[in-house]
């Protein structure tokens, strides 16, 4: 059961709330890339958008990660927290 628990915490450490963001963003521009010859250049907003999101979240989780060494919770708390205030603030910018 002990096994169960840290392979559980891991798992979920590793897929964090930035990590999930991380992965959307990167599946973006992905899909971006390959549809660049059928859009006609469009695509590239996709990229320009999403590219500097997946880096920012991605060094972001790796600061608090370093901090936080064991507290999948807390990670997961101050995570959520910043993604809130981010959404937040990007929607009072664009109202």
């Amino acid at each position: 059961m002990q096994d169960e628990k840290i392979t559980l915490s891991k798992a979920f450490r590793f897929l964090s709330p930035l990590m999930i963001v991380l992965f959307c963003s990167l599946i973006i521009v992905a899909g971006s890339f390959f549809e660049l010859s059928s859009s006609g250049g469009w695509s590239m907003i996709g990229v320009i958008l999403c590219l500097p999101i997946a880096i920012v979240t991605f060094v972001i989780d790796l600061f608090i990660k370093s901090f936080i060494k064991d507290d999948t919770l807390k990670l997961w708390i101050i995570e959520m927290i910043l993604l809130i205030i981010a959404g937040v603030t990007y929607y009072n910018i664009y109202q």
